[in-house]
């Protein structure tokens, strides 16, 4: 672990800018000023929080930009924002002073609880100021909108009136009104097929095909492929020929809209692409191209020798028997079985024990639950196994019906450890409690097909998941550097990669949290309600400059990803908060965070940029792995490798808890530069004092008697990943604000409010 003496040489002193005659202008009581105004609209409020730190940002900020009024508006919202979280509702808006502008049906106010479409008021979320929905309205996604124009509910989903969407059986739903939700199988085209990418379901090119030249979208004006037809049949004419037509019009633009050759374009923008015709008598037509996901019969969508039939807006695939899907491409095997390989008529042994053992890599859309009640109704013992990381356990479970006959392998050569453990099971009697069911040591009692199991101390629920212990425990880790263990160990890496952050002890983990590191966002600017109609895609970064970073949460058979921008995946679906997971996992947000809990104590919060914390209750103590170590109150043993081994190196402990399927390189050994001169940064009789000057001296407040919250944070982690930033890391003030505000946030939770912010430190 990096210790206080791993650290290094002091940084240059940090500029501030130079104010000159615009300070006086800009500390007005009309501007600035009136933070510390006694008789203004923030007098009620400074009792509670000091208005001191903020009226010296205000003015910074102000000088810097020029005395930019956006500027003062931000600093009195912070300052705002920080009265409301010490209980202090202040109306300081008006008509000439940083109005909030609304969208329609809806009013700025001081509080906002905000009724949804979905779930109503929710008391826990803290007040703040905002637009409220006025009486009558309530809130779908971002916009107000009458009770009778709500969206519809699907599985826990919030979904927007008249939207649409694309689920995993291949079908295409709609939101209608009150509550309504009506589906229709998806209908891609040749050289297309249904996946999920960048969060949607919906029809996709096939890998290693250039669907661009085989259809269009829109009014196929982006069309470039080598169709040279029109529909009725005759040849076009090239586009640099004036014969038997004149293509003047359109030369001027010839190569920004691909005139080359006589393939059909549509450089003006009419209803699809078309072409001069050689034909002197006409002049031009509309060509022979499909668009986009409508290829209809000519193009034999229809598979395994099933019959296409055309209608007016796409073709319907007629199945033969043991096929399905839009384009009968899935065998239907669970009913195969139940309805072929079991019957008497197949060759089957009704009145013997019959095994079904299901292997799937969660690529089918096949219906699993219906067709597994069947066979179990049979006397079918049904087993499941899934290979890879597309397949999900609760689909899984749906299978089995049971989670102590579902199976998981990271690839199909797992099988053959996976069938040895079937066999097992299959040919010694079935056992229930084999393996154990039962979560942190609970003892399972066999049953008829059934289990029960009795629960230690400090544990209850079905399967002893649920935890009665209140005290908590928090691992932490901000910037692209800093970890905090459970215990307080503290460790610096500077890795691009994913790592296991916690996971519980059990044979059969109850829930894993991974730090994915190294992603880059195609489009930061999107807002959630852009998310909704337009694709999101990641790719591994080949810089470890400015690594972007998504948690992901695998929980109950579910993955929630919290991504940048405070965005949310659930089983790489994009929705929107809230998220409500039957009574077992919410997802909601809170402040500048979006925050995940479960039934059982487990807390994830993430800022959506480089803060990530991870809270679990008492009775997980001694029963975590990962890099946050193992939970047990000794901070000298957390770093065990993934096999329980002490680990050699940091680098060896980091690497240990690296995802198998992340093809990033390992982390290299590393130590990180002596510091030369600790006293520096140490505090002093000069800086040692309330008054104190945190731009003097950044890191020497956390060990300094003005720390009003050192006895309630361990601040010494926290002092050693500021001395680590400020000195041969050559990392700016930004880097060590990070460290300041996840010292103030974990400070704020326990009750002390640190004003640490000032004119020339951490602006905001």
């Amino acid at each position: 672990m990096a210790l206080l003496q791993k650290l290094c040489a002091p940084a240059g002193e940090l500029n501030v800018t130079d104010c000159g005659a615009l300070r006086a202008t800009v500390s007005a009581t009309d501007k600035c000023g009136l933070l510390n105004d006694t008789s203004g609209p923030f007098r009620a409020c400074h009792a509670k929080v000091s208005p001191s730190d903020f009226f010296s940002g205000c003015v910074f900020d102000m000088c810097a930009y020029g005395g930019n009024v956006t500027q003062l508006c931000q600093s009195l919202e912070a300052y705002a924002h920080a009265c409301q979280q010490a209980g202090v509702q202040i109306s300081w808006r008006s008509s000439s002073l940083c109005p909030m502008s609304c969208p329609a049906h809806s009013t700025y106010k001081t509080c906002v609880k905000n009724q949804n479409c979905m779930t109503g008021v929710n008391p826990t979320l803290t007040c703040m100021e905002g637009c409220q929905c006025d009486d009558g309205y309530v809130l779908s996604g971002r916009e107000c909108v009458k009770q009778e124009d709500c969206g519809c509910t699907e599985d826990n989903h919030y979904r927007k009136l008249n939207s649409t969407w694309g689920r995993k059986d291949g079908m295409r739903c709609t939101c209608l009104q009150g509550n309504q939700i009506t589906c229709k199988p998806a209908r891609c085209g040749a050289n297309f097929y249904w996946a999920l990418q960048d969060g949607r379901y919906s029809c996709h090119c096939r890998p290693g095909q250039d669907c661009k030249d085989l259809c269009y979208t829109g009014t196929g004006v982006t069309y470039r492929g080598k169709v040279a037809k029109t529909e009725c049949g005759r040849p076009c004419q090239s586009w640099n020929s004036q014969l038997p037509h004149s293509t003047t019009a359109y030369s001027s633009n010839s190569s920004l809209a691909g005139l080359q050759g006589n393939f059909c374009r549509n450089p003006g923008g009419e209803v699809s692409p078309w072409c001069f015709t050689v034909d002197p008598l006409v002049t031009k037509e509309v060509c022979k191209i499909p668009k986009c996901g409508e290829a209809y019969c000519a193009s034999s969508p229809c598979l395994n020798n099933a019959t296409c039939q055309e209608d007016l807006e796409s073709y319907l695939c007629t199945c033969p028997p043991g096929y399905q899907g839009d384009r009968c491409q899935i065998c239907a095997a669970l009913r195969y079985l139940a309805h072929n390989s079991f019957t008497a008529a197949k060759g089957g042994h009704p009145n013997h024990q019959n095994v079904a053992i299901v292997v799937t890599n969660g690529n089918s859309f096949s219906p699993v639950k219906q067709p597994s009640v069947e066979l179990r109704e049979m006397g079918v013992a049904v087993y499941a196994v899934g290979v890879g990381s597309q397949v999900d356990r609760e689909t899984l479970t749906a299978i089995a019906s049971d989670p102590s006959k579902v199976y998981q392998t990271d690839n199909f050569e797992g099988l053959k450890s996976v069938g040895k453990m079937v066999q097992e099971k299959i040919c010694t009697g079935e056992n229930e409690c084999q393996p154990n069911p039962c979560f942190n040591n609970g003892t399972c009692t066999d049953g008829d097909r059934s289990y029960t199991c009795s629960c230690p101390e400090n544990y209850k629920g079905n399967r002893c998941q649920l935890c009665n212990d209140k005290t908590v425990s928090t691992c932490m880790t901000w910037g692209d550097l800093h970890y905090l263990s459970f215990d307080g160990s503290h460790l610096d890496f500077d890795g691009n990669c994913s790592y296991t952050l916690v996971q519980d002890t059990n044979d059969r983990p109850m829930f894993n949290v991974q730090l994915q590191r190294g992603f880059v966002e195609n489009d930061k600017s999107l807002s959630p309600s852009v998310i909704a109609n337009s694709g999101i895609t990641y790719s591994r970064s080949n810089s470890s400059n400015t690594p972007s970073t998504r948690v992901q949460v695998n929980v109950y058979g579910h993955r929630i990803t919290l991504m940048e921008g405070r965005r949310l995946m659930l089983n790489q679906v994009l929705v929107y908060t809230p998220v409500v997971v039957g009574s077992y996992i919410n997802v909601n947000q809170s402040g500048d965070h979006i925050v995940l809990t479960t039934d059982f104590g487990l807390r994830v919060s993430f800022d959506g940029q480089q803060e990530v914390l991870v809270s679990l209750p008492g009775c997980f103590a001694n029963r975590t792995t990962g890099l946050c170590g193992n939970y047990n109150g000794d901070a000298s043993d957390d770093n065990r490798t993934a096999d329980g081994r002490a680990a050699s190196s940091d680098a060896a402990f980091v690497n240990s808890w690296q995802l198998k399927n992340d093809s990033c390189p390992p982390l290299a050994e590393f130590s990180f530069p002596m510091c030369q001169n600790l006293s520096a940064y140490l505090p002093n009789n000069a800086t040692n004092t309330t008054n104190f000057n945190m731009a003097a001296a950044p890191c020497a407040f956390f060990m300094s008697e003005a720390n009003r919250c050192s006895k309630v944070v361990n601040p010494r982690p926290f002092f050693s990943a500021c001395v680590q930033d400020r000195c041969a890391l050559k990392r700016g003030q930004d880097r060590i604000c990070q460290t300041y505000e996840v010292y103030s946030h974990e400070c704020a939770r326990r009750g002390v409010i640190l004003n640490w912010r000032s004119e020339n430190f951490c602006r905001k």
